[in-house]
């Protein structure tokens, strides 16, 4: 479906895969700065109260016949981490800016990080609303098509490492994480995800990211992580072109390890195999078996990144200023808030937002199937928004 969501932007496509075959990785060209490096690769531990007055100093004691070892003792809740100090929705259509502006934000490359076009590749062996399309069909978590063609990978340099596991935790979870899903920075403090991974009731709640997260640590060093302090989305239901939300983090890390852009998605590029789709999926190989009839898959749980090229757009529909991108890459749970994105000559730009899976129906016959990502003026606004507001 057309869209007039891109007026005054270059309807130039990103890379192809013929012409990204052929490119080289391009090296850093300087050394990382000695400061930069120490606040990578430094391990830390956030712990907060509610408590007034809470300092911890006065509460750590040494744990007897344990070398090394510190314990923490209050009478008081002390967790791991910093909650949420914001959490906000605005009306869609409400971050509206000027034309000439909307099309895109740029990506950016820090000197000293390398732009990875080919990385490494790897073999290896909570109940909510459900969406709705503006349509109003149902929304399936998310599809599988055919054979599965992700494949895990090893998130090092940039832009790789720029995108990373959200883990979501509210009280009653304790130490365990409620939600996982991926994000992508978008900005100096600004991590693009989904919205449906946001507990917006929940102002007690605590977000954490991990660029490049890959087995139990980011690769950019193991202590990487930064909070999330507010959280901004939009106020639209289950409508699913809307389901976008953006974290202020407690660290600049894209000043650290670059960001991606995001630019409007237009229909010229629709049928054109283009498009990479990255996250961090429950499971994979998921394949159909007919007898007996069912699904096989391989367990990772969110633990390692997957990527999908030549991903065709098949569709766009539009609810507002804001965009329903219909394609065919794999994706399962966890794959939520990952970037559908291409590669321009000025760096990796994001189209979309995964979102879900959409099944359309009559009379139980399955008429169209597709994975969805939120995107069009609506999630530019919304990292244009971020970035003026969180530098």
């Amino acid at each position: 479906m057309a869209n007039k969501q891109t007026k005054g932007q270059s309807k130039s496509g990103p890379i192809t895969a013929e012409e990204m075959l052929r490119l080289e990785n391009i090296p850093a060209s300087r050394a990382m700065p000695d400061e930069i490096r120490k606040q990578l690769y430094n391990r830390r531990m956030v712990i907060s109260s509610s408590h007034a007055g809470f300092d911890p100093r006065k509460h750590f004691s040494r744990v007897e016949g344990e070398e090394g070892a510190w314990q923490l003792d209050t009478d008081y809740p002390v967790v791991s981490g910093i909650p949420v100090r914001e959490m906000k929705r605005v009306e869609p259509g409400s971050l509206k800016v000027a034309p000439r502006k909307t099309a895109r934000v740029d990506a950016f490359r820090p000197e000293w990080q390398p732009h990875i076009y080919h990385p490494k590749m790897a073999l290896f062996a909570d109940e909510r609303a459900m969406l709705r399309r503006k349509s109003g069909a149902l929304v399936r978590p998310h599809i599988v098509f055919n054979n599965d063609d992700r494949a895990i990978f090893l998130p090092e340099g940039y832009p790789w490492h720029c995108v990373g596991r959200v883990f979501v935790k509210t009280p009653e979870s304790g130490d365990a994480w409620k939600v996982t899903g991926t994000g992508t920075l978008v900005g100096a403090r600004t991590v693009l995800t989904a919205g449906h991974l946001i507990p917006w009731d929940r102002e007690d709640a605590m977000i954490k990211f991990v660029p490049g997260y890959f087995n139990g640590n980011s690769v950019v060093g193991a202590g990487v992580e930064s909070w999330g302090t507010h959280v901004h989305g939009y106020n639209a239901g289950q409508r699913q072109a809307w389901d976008l939300a953006v974290i202020r983090l407690e660290d600049a890390l894209g000043d650290r390890l670059g960001t991606f852009g995001a630019k409007t998605y237009d229909d010229d590029w629709e049928d054109d195999p283009r498009w990479t789709l990255v996250g961090y999926p429950g499971e994979i190989n998921v394949t159909v078996t007919w007898s007996p009839p069912g699904l096989t898959s391989t367990k990772v749980n969110g633990e390692f990144p997957t990527r999908q090229f030549g991903i065709s757009v098949e569709d766009d529909d539009s609810d507002g200023n804001a965009l329903e991108i219909e394609h065919h890459g794999d994706s399962t749970n966890g794959n939520s808030g990952g970037p559908l994105f291409g590669d321009w000559p000025k760096g990796p730009y994001v189209i979309g937002v995964e979102s879900g899976g959409q099944t359309a129906e009559f009379l139980g016959v399955t008429l169209e199937q597709n994975n969805v990502a939120a995107g069009g003026n609506g999630m530019v606004d919304l990292v244009r928004w971020a970035r003026e507001n969180w530098p």
